[in-house]
């Protein structure tokens, strides 16, 4: 199924494009370190600190937000009317988690260049990351008279919509942003991950693997992409992105859940067992209930085949329900056990079992020319 038959099952909306760039940031701390590539911050050709700014941008992906944070001040200092200057302290604010100063940054931006919708897709971008709503909404209703057919400001009122649960409104905002940007990775990760709530796990992978390619260092997309895979039975696609999810968030318990399941759902003999544990991992709330069902059951059959072997009873009309009881209640709580104690499964000794079980898969899916090398 391509991307424009998932999109008109919402809404008839034609699927074309160009290609333009946007950053997402989902928190304060981590949200921008999200692309491996060379280039991060888009700066005008006629920026007269690019020199300055190319520094900073080269400590920001490296980590080093401190010396980001010092050269972009620097360049402000020698250039203290170029935009790019504010957009750019903007952005490593809210990376740093830094409200005001990224507020105040992005608002000069937008004094300085309010022709350009850059600069309010900055300010609204600030607002979306500390979850200002309201301002968001007002600053994006404000650009978006004045740029209707920019697509980084579409794609942060998609992201508005979704955040305020207007699903519908959200699919068609991203997917106006994909008219114009057809690799737009930001609009691709909300349709993938809105997809993903719906259980259209198609969709969602083919969303998610456009967004892992604009922002492969987003654990998170690798994660959910992963999640997709692994429900269309791609086992081994789905432990690919899963691991490399995990090696960038390396401490995450639920990705650690996933990744073990997507290893155990090729080994034939269990499968059954592995399906099972995770349909009850997923629906923990199912199995809980299962659990307080069955353990008052099964315990009650006990008891009374007790009863009725003490008593000598135990081949009266009885005892057939005693062991109905009994065996129904074991039955219960084996079932729903293997997914609802996933959750317990963690620490050091977890991470070890992870570990061999990819040490396994790795083995199992080794091809006789690679064993031979």
């Amino acid at each position: 199924m391509n991307r424009k038959s998932c999109i008109v099952k919402s809404r008839n909306i034609a699927f074309c494009g160009v290609n333009t760039q946007v950053h997402e940031v989902t928190s304060p701390v981590e949200g921008m370190m999200t692309n491996s590539t060379s280039q991060f911050f888009q700066l005008a050709p006629t920026c007269s600190a690019h020199a300055r700014l190319e520094e900073a941008e080269h400590y920001f992906l490296l980590g080093n937000l401190d010396e980001a944070l010092a050269t972009a001040q620097q360049a402000w200092r020698e250039h203290p009317q170029e935009p790019d200057v504010f957009r750019v302290l903007a952005y490593l604010h809210m990376s740093r988690g830094e409200y005001q100063p990224a507020e105040q940054a992005a608002r000069v931006a937008v004094q300085l260049d309010g022709m350009h919708a850059a600069s309010h897709a900055t300010l609204a971008q600030v607002y979306l990351t500390f979850n200002v709503q309201q301002m968001a909404r007002q600053t994006l209703d404000a650009a978006q008279q004045q740029f209707p057919h920019d697509a980084a400001l579409l794609v942060l009122s998609a992201d508005l919509h979704f955040r305020q649960r207007h699903d519908l409104d959200g699919v068609a905002m991203a997917t106006r942003a994909l008219e114009y940007s057809s690799r737009n990775g930001y609009a691709q990760a909300l349709l993938g991950a809105y997809y993903l709530r719906q259980q259209n796990f198609r969709c969602a992978a083919d969303f998610l693997t456009g967004a892992v390619e604009g922002y492969p260092l987003r654990w998170d997309y690798q994660r959910d992409l992963g999640i997709a895979l692994l429900h269309e039975q791609q086992y081994r696609d789905a432990c690919t992105r899963l691991l490399s999810a995990l090696q960038l968030h390396p401490h995450d318990e639920s990705l650690q859940h996933y990744l073990w399941y997507a290893l155990h759902f090729d080994e034939s003999p269990a499968t059954w067992y592995w399906q099972n544990s995770f349909f009850f991992y997923r629906h923990y709330g199912l199995g809980i209930l299962l659990h307080i069902i069955g353990y008052p059951a099964g315990l009650c059959g006990l008891l009374w085949c007790i009863a009725l072997v003490s008593t000598g009873t135990y081949s009266s009309s009885s005892l057939p329900w005693a062991l109905f009881f009994l065996l129904g209640g074991a039955v219960l709580l084996f079932i729903a056990n293997s997914g609802t104690s996933m959750r317990r499964r963690k620490g050091v000794k977890f991470e070890h079992a992870l570990n061999q079980a990819i040490e396994q898969a790795n083995l199992r899916w080794q091809t006789p020319g690679d064993s031979e090398q």
